[in-house]
């Protein structure tokens, strides 16, 4: 029984290390897009910062990333309403900056080598 257990906690490390890569390589990138982009309220903006954030608090607390998760869910929701609040555009301003420093802290468990 501790085989399977261990053949199991190492393929969830495994796809956990898989996700800190693709934060690395594709989302941390994204995120850093749409801070310059902060001027931008354009609908295909807001909808790539919807889509970004909501695929990233999903993932993020599923492999014990906690404060990634909410401020990513803080700005899925604050995105969604920008058109009918308007402090929701310096809320996400600030929001963004949060996401990639949470976004560089999970980093911190990147491993360089695969286990």
């Amino acid at each position: 029984m501790s085989d399977k257990n261990d053949d199991l906690a190492d393929k969830i490390e495994e796809i956990r290390q898989m996700f800190l890569q693709r934060v690395r390589d594709e989302w941390l990138a994204r995120i850093i897009a749409l801070r310059a982009q902060s001027g931008d309220w354009s609908q295909p903006t807001i909808n790539e910062m919807v889509f970004l954030t909501h695929t990233l608090a999903g993932s993020a607390a599923t492999f014990g990333f906690k404060s990634l998760s909410d401020v990513a869910r803080q700005i899925e929701t604050t995105a969604k309403r920008i058109g009918t609040e308007t402090g929701a555009k310096n809320e996400i301003v600030l929001a963004l900056e949060r996401l990639e420093a949470e976004a560089r802290a999970a980093l911190g468990d990147l491993r360089s080598e695969p286990a």
